[in-house]
């Protein structure tokens, strides 16, 4: 069942079930990739969150869906069902591409919507917010896109490499090069983070604060950037009433001087509070001039935070795109910054406001550490996220859509939400166990975990301790692991 509010399900809703279906249940995962096909339209596209009734939202799905074929395939190894969803699966991805969603065409496109990557608090897109800077997220490349679409080529070149299909698979092996290429230009070493960054002249320079007004006038500025940046408005009133104001920003940039018209249905409004940014990139700033200011109200004038950061910056670790350098610093920076007793946080530990855990992401980037041979750190994640389940079940006897850094339970967030349970996948890959085919398990060392745990599948049971690991296989026979080796059991 589901809660009254719902209207659809995502593909990163459907990928993260899929960890709680898988191996068991492929055939149902499989059932969840051919109905998002059901709604593709003629040219790839296929809607974000389609409706049971038919609803569309007009936006992109989140680039997920041969990951989650690939994951269904390598437990059935049905591959004239690959054969018939490949096509489907190839469009949907060179959609991603059109001029529409990579407006500089340079092989790394943009979200559409804050609401698109599955994170609906992020700080710096959320308009919602009083406190998010509320940039147009149109605007800027996103590591998190980079990721999930470079992820999702890594499928499909597979994929082209078993129907045999050699020229699909150098194309996407390209299209790999190009998002990590792009990507790259935007890694920030002192941070241990890849940054935001302008979608046009791939600036990613810190934000800087030009003015602050609430009076009509002329407001001298005479600033110069390093590079050719975005500018932001905030708009903040307590009063939801008609807006008459009206912005001037003159200035220049590469193709020289700029007159940048604002007005107020150009801004976007929402509970008292209205955002623009420009259209046109600035080096310089002149002057900036304000129109019919309305008493209450504040404007703040600055230049777009690149520098802004949240989990999903880290998403590339989840894709396999960080060298081992950045891997290493990447989760250095989650494990000082982000990790809580109940997960890793949307933002930062110095940003209050982004407080919540969302356990899909935390998926990935438990996944993305495991990938880089950092278990320890990700089972440490996989028990804060098991605290926050636990103290939920225990206080509601529900899972929630997201939990709290600091109290484990969120007093806002939706119950009745799979995306709260603990992925029993990545459980076991923290384990160190790996499905390699629906007969073939891989086992990685031991188990990080201090409590004992046994696994159950196809009549083997293996049972994990902190030095050893016992395994029963269904003709009786018994094998100890006491080393860190990778071991390979037929089942």
């Amino acid at each position: 069942d589901y809660p009254a509010a719902w209207n659809g399900q995502t593909e990163l809703d459907s990928w993260y079930l899929a960890g709680n279906l898988l191996p068991g249940q492929a055939e149902r995962v499989q059932g969840l990739v051919e109905n998002f096909i059901a709604v593709q339209e003629a040219d790839g596209r296929i809607d974000w969150k389609p409706g049971l009734a038919g609803q569309r939202s007009q936006r992109l799905a989140q680039p997920l869906l041969a990951s989650l074929a690939w994951q269904a395939y390598a437990c059935t190894l049905d591959a004239d069902w690959l054969r018939r969803i490949y096509p489907a699966l190839a469009a949907f991805f060179k959609s991603w591409f059109s001029p529409d969603h990579d407006r500089d065409q340079d092989g790394f496109p943009e979200w559409d919507h804050p609401f698109q990557p599955g994170l609906d608090s992020m700080p710096l897109f959320n308009p919602g917010d009083r406190d998010s800077a509320g940039v147009e997220i149109s605007t800027i490349e996103s590591p998190s896109l980079a990721a999930c679409l470079y992820h999702e080529a890594q499928a499909l070149a597979r994929m082209a490499a078993l129907l045999q299909l050699p020229g699909d698979q150098y194309d996407f092996e390209q299209a790999q090069v190009r998002l990590n290429d792009g990507l790259n230009q935007a890694w920030e070493e002192a941070r241990g983070v890849f940054v935001y960054q302008d979608y046009l002249s791939h600036s990613h320079q810190p934000g800087i604060s030009l003015a602050e007004f609430s009076q009509t006038g002329t407001y001298p500025i005479k600033y110069s950037f390093k590079d050719p940046v975005r500018l932001l408005l905030k708009i903040q009133s307590d009063q939801e009433i008609t807006r008459y104001c009206h912005f001037s920003i003159h200035g220049s940039g590469p193709e020289g001087a700029i007159r940048e018209e604002v007005p107020a249905r150009a801004i976007q409004w929402l509970h008292g509070s209205g955002r623009y940014t420009t259209r046109s990139t600035f080096t310089k700033v002149k002057e900036i001039i304000a129109r019919q200011i309305q008493p209450g109200e504040t404007i703040q004038f600055g230049s777009v935070p690149y520098d802004a950061e949240d989990l999903s910056n880290f998403l590339p670790l989840w894709a396999g795109m960080a060298s081992q350098d950045q891997a290493a610093a990447m989760a250095a920076a989650l494990h000082e910054r982000y990790l809580s007793s109940y997960g890793l946080r949307l933002s930062p530990q110095a940003v209050p406001a982004g407080s919540q855990i969302h356990l899909p992401w935390n998926r990935m980037l438990i996944e993305g550490l495991i990938r880089y041979g950092q278990r320890d750190l990700a089972a440490k994640i996989m028990i804060a996220n098991l605290n926050a389940v636990s103290l939920a079940l225990t206080e509601t006897k529900d899972f929630q859509a997201y939990y709290d850094a600091a109290h484990g339970l969120a007093e806002s967030a939706e119950s009745t939400q799979l995306s709260g349970a603990i992925s029993t996948t990545t459980f076991l890959n923290c384990l160190g166990v790996e499905l390699l085919a629906p007969n073939k398990l891989m086992i990685h060392g031991l188990s990080p975990f201090s409590l004992p745990v046994t696994v159950q599948y196809r009549g083997t049971v293996i049972e994990f301790f902190p030095n050893r690991t016992i395994i029963r296989t269904r003709l009786g026979n018994t094998f100890q692991i006491g080393d860190e080796e990778v071991h390979e059991i037929a089942l």
